[in-house]
């Protein structure tokens, strides 16, 4: 189990985002499949993204019809709002580089059609999957198909995807409440998830609600238990895709971004706070001396987004090792060389048409390898890295950068050595 792809979150410094950034530029012409966008932290993630990497291609929404309300409404109904005022005054056109994915994360395939799965495989580079049912009293079923058959459905879905380069699944520091002590791996749940999703397809609702505190066992509601069966999806693929998990505590209000003390809903000490202000609630059962574990929302985003850039980060470590062991199965024959003879293919040749050999060509005799590798080189950009050639003038100017700061600290070392090697000396003669 590699444990530093789990990430548990509390506060740390905020990020400065008007200041060059690397965690800004991984989704520098990047395409976002982002889940929960109608959620307290989706909308937080979405608001930092479009408002910290203004130059990212897209940001695909997953939003589903609710309350007599169609996608188009539910779309206005986000960005109307306080904590979004920022982006707005930074960024008016920011919309330009949103769009909608109908969907539902209760049904199938997170409720998609096939022409919108294909779009998101052809051109997402990264999911970030925050939507749940937090309800913690929520019918076991109901549980099932929101926190853990949607993390099947998006991790097949993503397993197709050619460019991902990370996938960030939100979960919660409670999954695994029933222990004292969590690290940040993930244990084993109290079943499986395909073993979950058959019986919660198999039985009634009536039999299901009887025996889901026995399912349960331990987990003190299905919240935790499923969100435990989802994380367990998720280990499954660390060592196949470049997918990360986060944990944050009990979210609260932003402390600075987008704006100060923002938040849009009552769970967790939010609702007890302001019944207790109101004189509504009186008393209510706990320990005084228990630590309670309250992360800001922004924090949490911010600790998000930094994981994707360290997934991206690991994702390069692996192909350098791909690379290497390629070199390794290479090094036998770059060490060799040998004369092969081609006369039936070369009589071949001989023996065909002008018009044929201009039509099918394939003789090497003349062959031009200065025009051939321009070409070749130009496609292993455009085809492989998807790095246009419009790129190039800002490419040669980074080239040279590294150039010049390369042999720059190549001398700074070479001088240090030199001064130490002289000091030796002087102390030995």
């Amino acid at each position: 189990m590699d444990i530093d792809k789990v990430y548990s979150k509390g506060g740390e410094e905020d990020e400065n985002t008007d200041i060059e950034s690397n965690i800004s530029a991984v989704f520098e012409n990047g395409t976002i499949f982002l889940t929960g966008a109608t959620g307290f932290l989706g909308k937080m993630f979405l608001e930092k993204l479009l408002r910290s990497s203004p130059k990212l291609r897209r940001i695909y929404m997953l939003i589903r019809p609710k309350k007599g309300k169609d996608v188009e409404e539910r779309l206005d109904e986000i960005f109307d709002g306080p904590n979004m005022e920022p982006l707005k005054r930074k960024y008016p056109r920011f919309i330009e580089k949103v769009s909608i994915v109908n969907g539902d994360c209760s049904l199938p395939d997170l409720g998609m059609d096939e022409d919108c799965k294909n779009k998101l495989i052809r051109e997402t580079n990264f999911i970030i999957h925050c939507a749940a049912t937090v309800n913690f009293d929520e019918k076991l079923r109901t549980a099932a198909h929101i926190n853990v058959r949607v993390v099947r459905d998006l991790v097949t879905i993503a397993k197709q995807m050619k460019d991902l380069k990370a996938f960030l699944h939100v979960s919660t520091a409670f999954s695994h409440c029933i222990r004292s002590d969590i690290g940040e791996k993930c244990y084993e749940a109290g079943m499986a998830a395909d073993k979950l999703l058959d019986f919660v397809e198999e039985i009634d609702e009536d039999r299901l609600t009887k025996m889901t505190p026995i399912l349960l066992g331990e987990w003190p509601n299905t919240y935790v238990f499923t969100k435990a069966i989802a994380e367990n999806l998720v280990a499954q693929e660390f060592e196949k895709m470049p997918i990360a998990i986060i944990r944050p505590g009990i979210v609260i209000a932003a402390v600075d971004e987008p704006v100060k003390g923002w938040i849009d809903n009552y769970y967790g000490p939010t609702g007890s706070i302001i019944a207790a202000a109101l004189g509504w609630l009186r008393t209510m059962q706990g320990r005084d001396k228990n630590v309670t574990d309250l992360v800001p929302a922004d924090y949490v985003i911010n600790a998000g987004l930094a994981v994707i850039w360290d997934t991206v980060t690991k994702r390069m470590v692996k192909g350098y090792q791909k690379i290497n062991k390629f070199c390794e199965v290479m090094t036998y024959f770059a060490l060799r060389e040998w004369k092969f003879f081609n006369n039936n293919i070369q009589d071949l040749w001989r023996r065909m048409d002008p018009g044929d050999k201009q039509q099918y060509p394939f003789s090497m005799e003349n062959f031009d390898w200065d025009t051939y590798f321009r070409y070749y080189v130009r496609g292993t950009r455009v085809y492989l890295l998807k790095d246009p050639l419009e790129t190039v003038p800002k490419g040669r100017v980074l080239y040279w950068k590294l150039f010049f700061a390369h042999y720059a600290l190549t001398a700074i070392l070479l001088l240090i050595f030199f001064k130490i090697l002289y000091l030796l000396c002087s102390c030995i003669f």
